[in-house]
């Protein structure tokens, strides 16, 4: 169990057992974004993860229900770094169709599509 000192929720860590399992480590959701990390500054967080060394596949944008950013973890799965939307920003879908390539983690090259929905 993993959880912040004197938290109460946590998140539990557990190993794959067996080759099935083994498999579907960083793909269990198809590739597409399954986990969420809510915090209070977005691009505070993404700048200390960066530093971090954590892989991004987008940088911090603005939608309509507050700023997010895309990162792996080293399994590569895909995670949302959500956050409020910063006061008085629009909405603004200046990333819609950009492509990227996610080269960062071994076995996970193939181009990244974000797409911002309204």
């Amino acid at each position: 169990m993993v959880r912040p000192p004197g938290a109460e929720t946590g998140v539990l860590l557990a190993r794959a057992d067996g080759e099935r399992q083994r498999a579907a480590v960083g793909d269990q959701v198809a590739g597409r974004v399954g986990f969420f990390l809510r915090v209070d500054d977005v691009d505070a967080a993404h700048e200390r993860l960066s530093a971090a060394g954590v892989a991004f596949v987008s940088p911090p944008r603005g939608e309509p229900y507050g700023r997010v950013a895309v990162f792996l973890d080293v399994a590569g799965n895909r995670w949302d770094l959500l956050g409020p939307r910063l006061m008085g920003a629009a909405y603004s879908p200046s990333t819609a169709g950009v492509r990227s390539t996610v080269s960062e983690v071994p076995g996970r090259n193939e181009p990244a599509t974000i797409v911002d929905a309204p």
